[in-house]
């Protein structure tokens, strides 16, 4: 997950109005350095917060009508961290005293900002990197609860801001995205962050304590997963309901899928398959489901014609139809003695046993067979090779049965 401010173009503009076109704390001697001309690990996390700042600034100001006086000069011309932060913070907080909390939640950002280890920070004042099997580092924490909280807050009229009408948004300042993530995993981060933001913007409203049960929409809400992931859904969906901020509600769920592993777990009573019929879609009730074999599942509640692959369906099937051939014949040539051959390598890549035994003894008969017809019209040499064949196949299809 990263964690951007302000692209650098942003930041010129940005700069010109804070600090002037020399890029300094206004009214400060020109000899003071710029921070952070020179960064150790620490640094880069209080640039981070420095870059917040200017942002939240620069909006404030921007956003002002009439526009804002110029700023008063810092009380210390010292430009270190603690003296910019300060002087960032108090000319924030002239511009949003008025806009029902800003000026809080700008230094609840920064004290947050200023837990996170600084090895999040990657060398970059731009960005923190977090990776997601950390996000609950308890340095990382405090800002990603904010995250949860606040951003885009300004947007939602029902939030606990009330009317915000000259305020700003903080979803400028922090853009997250999640990366190097497969599309099942980001799916799944997606789907929970959705869940759990949706039931805290609910307790943020004055609905809190009027609502008792929630309707709680899924469409296939496990595309991209493992299968294994699929297998253990509706536990963990269970689980994270019974957990802290869901319990306190009652909730039907709906969900659209395609697994058959997830239907494993339902009641089949609360199964209902749509199925196409011409230009009518019916609707029946499932005849599998919980702990019910997933090929039953398939084939009945999703409709499966066959409960392989198509193309290893007709690999079969046109392996069966040679094999009828062979098996109504009279007399074998040599002709017949290597499409049997070419049917026993063919054999060799099913790996469902009880298809393959039966493909198997079946060629095992017709050799049989050929062994007691052979075609007159082979010489000697003929018939020589054609019977070092038959018996290199039959110990072929010896092996194999003794394999199974």
């Amino acid at each position: 997950m990263s964690i951007t401010r302000l692209s650098d173009d942003e930041y010129k503009m940005l700069s010109r109005v804070i600090y002037g076109k020399d890029n300094m704390l206004q009214d400060t001697p020109s000899t003071v350095p710029i921070f952070g001309k020179s960064y150790t690990d620490e640094d880069f996390r209080q640039s981070f917060v420095i870059r917040y700042l200017e942002g939240v600034l620069y909006k404030a100001k921007k956003n002002r009508t009439p526009p804002a006086k110029a700023y008063a000069p810092p009380t210390n011309p010292k430009d270190d961290y603690a003296a910019r932060k300060k002087f960032l913070l108090a000319e924030t907080e002239k511009l949003t005293k008025n806009q029902n909390g800003n000026d809080v939640i700008d230094r609840m950002f920064c004290d947050a900002l200023e837990k996170i280890d600084v090895n999040f920070f990657v060398n970059d004042e731009n960005n923190i990197t977090i990776p997601v099997a950390r996000a609950g580092a308890p340095s990382a924490v405090p800002f990603l609860e904010l995250l949860d909280r606040y951003i885009g807050f300004i947007e939602n009229p029902l939030s606990d801001f009330g009317d915000v009408e000259n305020a700003f948004s903080h979803a400028g300042f922090f853009r997250v995205r999640y990366e190097r993530l497969s599309m099942g995993e980001i799916e799944l981060v997606n789907l929970y962050a959705s869940l759990y933001g949706g039931v805290k913007y609910l307790q943020s409203t004055t609905l809190k304590d009027k609502i008792t049960t929630l309707i709680l929409l899924f469409d296939e809400p496990d595309r991209g997963f493992h299968p294994e992931w699929s297998r253990r859904f509706i536990n963990s969906l269970s689980k994270t309901l019974d957990g802290e901020i869901f319990a306190k509600y009652k909730y039907q769920v709906i969900i659209g899928t395609h697994s058959p592993i997830m239907l494993s777990d339902i009641d089949k009573n609360h199964i209902h398959c749509l199925d196409r019929q011409g230009n009518r879609t019916q609707v029946t009730t499932g005849k599998f489901g919980f702990m019910s074999n997933i090929h039953d599942i398939m084939k009945e509640t999703f409709f499966m014609d066959f409960p392989v692959g198509e193309f290893a369906k007709n690999y079969v099937d046109c392996m069966l139809k040679d094999i009828i051939k062979l098996e109504n014949k009279e007399k074998f040539s040599s002709r017949d003695i290597n499409k049997i051959d070419r049917l026993v390598k063919s054999l060799r890549i099913i790996d469902e046993p009880t298809v393959r035994r039966h493909i198997e003894q079946r060629l095992a008969n017709i050799l049989v067979i050929a062994a007691k017809a052979p075609d007159p019209r082979r010489d000697a040499n003929e018939t020589n090779h054609w019977a070092a064949i038959t018996e290199h196949l039959a110990a072929i299809l010896s092996k194999g049965q003794e394999d199974d």
